[in-house]
C-alpha cells in the first residue's frame, strides 16, 4: 500500500515538554514519531475506517455487506 497518497502532511505546535515525551514513547515501544502520534489521536478519537486492503480482506471472507457502524463494533470487540 502506498500510504504517501493515503496521508495528509500537516504542521501544528506542540508544547516541547509533551513533544519530548510522545518521542521518548514512541523510541520505548520502538515507533517513529509520527506513527506513535497517528496511534494515540486514532484512539482518542475513536477513529476506526478501514483501508483497502482491510477491505479487500474483508471482501475475500463475505464481510463485503458489513456496515459502516457493524465495522466499528467489530473493531472494538477486538
Amino acid at each position: 500500500m502506498n500510504t504517501k497518497e493515503t496521508k495528509k502532511a500537516g504542521s501544528f505546535r506542540l508544547d516541547r515538554g509533551l513533544y519530548k515525551h510522545i518521542e521518548e514513547l514512541a523510541k520505548k515501544n520502538n515507533h517513529s514519531f509520527n506513527n506513535l502520534l497517528e496511534t494515540l489521536l486514532i484512539q482518542a478519537t475513536n477513529y476506526h475506517e478501514p483501508n483497502q486492503t482491510t477491505i479487500d480482506a474483508m471482501n475475500e471472507i463475505g464481510l463485503e455487506t458489513i456496515s459502516k457502524d457493524e465495522f466499528h463494533d467489530l473493531v472494538d470487540k477486538m
